[in-house]
């Protein structure tokens, strides 16, 4: 794939002579976006409230992520008889894949139902765990069932979440079920690869968790489980065995991994922008004087002010305050990000950093950028409603390309309070 050139290009501030270094944005999270804080490290993500991908902008890439088919529990035939574990339920922050080590010689979908609920009846009564215990299971001919119990869904496709977007805890790894996701391959892969409809059906369905959930599908993070408070550092994509002693699932499969996380990412990349857009978007007051002003970002990256007259025009022509900035999928202002009083500028690089921009209050910036956030490219649509929360800080509102929206607290020191929250569903 050809590298674009403008992911290692930073703009340049020419009325004040800086070239733009960014600068180190703390803790690297897991979860995408991620965010850098001065209080504690953040990920956008765990669904705390009523509930973040990622999202590229292209019609592909929406496609990508959205959530695949997956047949309910009434589908393949689980006795409700057989469930007698009440649901308890966490934010989702790793994903696990396992096999369930059962043959693979099933010849069609009835008998890989047949499977599934010879497993539920194993692990529910035999284990005495109350239900089966991987949250999705996947046959080989790419179909994807719900496992784990949740919540009834009355018709709509379950996700295994609860109406807050909380993750339900299942019973496939020891000791670290809580906050986590199961899903297990149908089969055994200890001497042979999954089918190509599985290995599909898997990255589909890691890559619409990922996004729902803010996980970055390539990262390696510690990952403390939030009932036992045990810790571990894994990759957020992982195989059963990155958590306990075991093959599972299987040394053939476990060896195309790193290929299935790579495909996942691309899945939900950041949107990049067609070669000539240009970006336009409101600094709100950026140079002092109590009138709004405009901002743009021409098709060769120039950056032009506009200031406004403060009635329905603008003062002057717009001056060229920098060069350099093709390299932005999105800009905004969240007004005074940093609480010197003055509007500063967020953008996000085609690459999904996210980096702050301090304005100085007389239409120029004031010292070099600095990154303080990754994995934002997968917003379809980035705002700040400004003081959101009644703190008196600016904060940052996005949208996913599934619809959910989130919220990023502003500390008012140029970072963000914890985690990212998920506030709503159906925002596109």
């Amino acid at each position: 794939m050809r590298r674009l050139l403008t992911l290692v290009l930073l703009p340049s501030l020419l009325a004040v002579g800086i070239v733009l270094m960014p600068t180190s944005a703390g803790a690297t999270e897991r979860r995408v976006p991620t965010v850098a804080t001065e209080v504690t490290a953040s990920v956008v993500t765990t669904k705390n409230a009523v509930t973040t991908q990622p999202k590229a902008t292209t019609p592909a890439a929406q496609a990508a992520t959205t959530q695949p088919a997956i047949e309910s529990r009434a589908g393949w035939g689980a006795d409700p008889l057989t469930m007698t574990w009440a649901p308890q339920f966490s934010p989702t922050k790793k994903l696990i894949v396992h096999h369930t080590d059962t043959v693979n010689t099933y010849a069609d979908k009835a008998e890989a139902e047949e499977q599934i609920r010879n497993i539920y009846y194993f692990h529910s009564v035999t284990q005495g765990w109350g239900d089966i215990g991987y949250n999705f299971i996947i046959d080989k001919f790419g179909t994807i069932y719900e496992g784990r119990y949740s919540r009834a869904y009355a018709g709509v496709s379950p996700s295994g979440d609860d109406a807050s977007g909380n993750g339900v805890t299942g019973a496939h790894t020891d000791g670290w079920s809580t906050g986590t996701v199961g899903i297990a391959l149908l089969g055994n892969f200890t001497a042979e690869d999954v089918t190509p409809a599985a290995r599909a059906a898997l990255e589909s369905l890691l890559a619409w968790e990922a996004s729902s959930h803010g996980i970055n599908p390539q990262a390696t993070t510690p990952f403390v489980n939030p009932v036992s408070l045990a810790s571990v550092t894994t990759q957020d994509i992982a195989a059963h065995g990155a958590y306990t002693a075991t093959a599972c699932p299987g040394a053939v499969f476990n060896a195309t991994l790193g290929t299935i996380r790579a495909e996942v990412a691309v899945r939900i990349k950041p949107a990049v922008l067609p070669p000539r857009a240009s970006l336009i978007f409101s600094p709100l007051d950026f140079t002092g004087d109590a009138r709004a002003d405009v901002m743009r970002v021409t098709p060769n990256g120039d950056l032009y002010l506009f200031r406004g007259n403060g009635l329905d025009g603008f003062a002057a022509s717009g001056v060229k305050i920098g060069s350099g900035w093709g390299g932005f999928v999105t800009m905004l202002s969240p007004g005074d990000f940093t609480g010197d009083g003055r509007s500063d500028i967020l953008g996000v690089a085609r690459n999904g950093d996210l980096y702050l921009f301090r304005g100085n209050g007389l239409g120029r910036f004031s010292g070099s950028a600095v990154k303080i956030g990754v994995g934002w490219g997968g917003f379809v649509k980035l705002f700040s409603p400004r003081d959101f929360t009644g703190d008196g800080k600016a904060d940052i509102v996005g949208v996913l390309g599934n619809g959910y929206l989130y919220l990023y607290r502003g500390n008012g020191l140029g970072r963000f309070t914890g985690s990212g929250v998920r506030i709503g569903t159906g925002w596109v």
